[in-house]
Order: C-alpha cells, then structure tokens, then sequence
C-alpha cells in the first residue's frame, strides 16, 4: 500500500512521496489507515447519504466512493423504542474498518431533554450500498 496510518492523528505517510498527507478535519480515518469516512469526524455527523473511499481514492481527490449509503436518525429511534426522541444531539463514530463502523448516537427529547442513546454497527462487508445496520447495546458513549 502506499499510504501508511501513522501515530499523528489525521496524517497518513504517502511511501512514494515520502510526506506526510493530512486527513481533512472532518473526515475519519479507519482503525487501519486505508479508508476515509467522509465527514466522520464532524462535531456532529449528520444523518443521510454517507460516503466512504479508499484512502488512495481519496488522496487523489476524485468521487469514487467504496461504501456510499444513507442512514436515518428518526428509523433507528423508531427501530431501538428510543422513546420521545426528538432528534440526535450526539452522534459519533466509535470504531471504523472496511467491514464495520460503528456509531454512538445519543437522542435527546423534547421536554425531559435526555431521550436515550443507543450504538449500531453498519455491516459492510456484503451489501456496500445498501448495508445491514445493526441496533446493539455495545457500551461504548461518547460524550
């Protein structure tokens, strides 16, 4: 492969080049340095259409995308019997690779303010367009 996960967060080292190429601050790099989840990293991620490329895709700056899917905050509330939730105040990726990412999403509601959270892992490894998502209890928040 030509590009290297380093330990610098956000930079991936380019073996022809010899540099250090930065990851942009909304993206997110996987666990093992060879795809980028764009706008993963955002403050908030938003729910969707969600795009990921290989990291030599994205380094080149074109729109070839390897998984590219949408998902919905207001399904999975429904789905997980998240109870008046109004919408997401929190929502992170805890753990992505080329099969699976991970996401915390914590919910907030209208009145009482906290709604629930809950994590579902997005399976790609069969359907890169249309992924199995699963809702799960993992214990993995992020605040």
């Amino acid at each position: 492969h030509r590009f290297e996960k380093t330990f610098i967060y956000r930079f991936v080292y380019d073996r022809k080049d010899k540099q250090l190429k930065e990851i942009g601050e909304e993206d997110y790099l996987s666990e093992d340095g060879k795809y980028v989840y764009l706008n993963g990293a955002k403050r908030k991620l938003e729910d969707g259409v969600q795009r990921i490329q290989t990291i030599e895709n994205y380094m080149a700056g074109n729109d070839t995308y390897e998984a590219e899917f949408k998902i919905s905050f207001k399904k999975i509330a429904k789905k997980g019997d998240i109870k008046g939730a109004v919408d997401v105040g929190i929502a992170k990726i805890v753990y992505f690779n080329k099969d699976y990412v991970v996401l915390n999403l914590n919910y907030y509601a209208a009145i009482a303010g906290d709604a629930g959270s809950t994590n579902v892992m997005i399976d790609l490894q069969k359907e890169k367009k249309n992924p199995t998502a699963y809702i799960v209890e993992l214990d993995m928040s992020v605040y």
